[in-house]
């Protein structure tokens, strides 16, 4: 497998001189542009996330889907949730148990189809996702709402 650079796009990495001195912060993970990889501060250095495999992401998913299950009403699951942990420190975790208070209401899903090297809007809905690829999907909102 080769990767290709995109014409015209910079590849975001650390910047090095920041990352001798240790001084960045959670502002500049916050304010990395939306190409950027999943960074974790440590004392004030950028870590690269690595991109999970697929194992990794199964094991984390069973995870989560099983917290859902079995937590206390007042604990919700979450999954890739940055957490801030001081001003200098921030991590990534796979899968995060928190406070149950739902962020997004009403929930809406978006989904979209890679054509010809770019996304598409298929589907936009609040009350059933309905899709007829990559295979038939009927998928209440509800159904995946905490």
């Amino acid at each position: 497998m080769t990767a290709e650079a995109v014409p015209g796009h910079v590849m975001w990495v650390p910047d090095p001189r920041k990352q001798k001195a240790a001084d960045h912060t959670i502002e500049d993970v916050l304010s990395l542009p939306d190409g950027a990889p999943r960074v974790e501060l440590r004392d004030g250095v950028m870590i690269v996330v690595p991109t999970p495999t697929y194992d990794h992401q199964d094991i984390a998913g069973l995870l989560w889907a099983w917290l859902r299950r079995h937590a206390p009403r007042e604990f919700r699951a979450s999954l890739a949730t940055g957490v801030a942990v001081s001003v200098d420190s921030t991590f990534e975790p796979d899968v995060l148990l928190v406070d149950a208070t739902v962020e997004q209401d009403p929930v809406r899903i978006f989904a979209y189809d890679l054509v010809e090297g770019r996304y598409e809007a298929v589907a936009d809905a609040a009350d059933e996702l309905v899709l007829t690829a990559p295979f038939e999907i009927k998928l209440p909102i509800g159904d995946i709402t905490p």
